[in-house]
């Protein structure tokens, strides 16, 4: 997805948004990847409870910034736990 995206993850300026579930998962595939601690939003999960499709959402709402370029990466669960992945590039406010 990056690729087609034409992003280098290392080094760049990306957030990856993750479900509000199986959060040691998730720090995992952070470290597979090379990211930092900072570049994975994994926060506010106690409030969210289990919103579902609308986790990273919120998050996205919160730390979009209009930030030519930044990266988000969203990761969520639909119904029966298909897992989906998008990519959204920001522009210039």
């Amino acid at each position: 997805l990056t690729l087609s995206l034409g992003v280098e993850i290392e080094g760049s300026d990306i957030l990856i948004h993750y479900p509000n579930m199986f959060p040691e998962a998730w720090k995992m595939v952070t470290r597979h990847l090379h990211l930092s601690n900072e570049q994975h939003v994994l926060r506010g999960m106690a409030e969210r409870a289990h919103c579902f499709g609308s986790d990273s959402v919120i998050t996205l709402s919160e730390l979009h910034r209009g930030r030519k370029d930044r990266v988000h990466i969203i990761v969520n669960y639909g119904l029966g736990l298909h897992l989906g992945v998008c990519a959204l590039r920001e522009m210039d406010s």
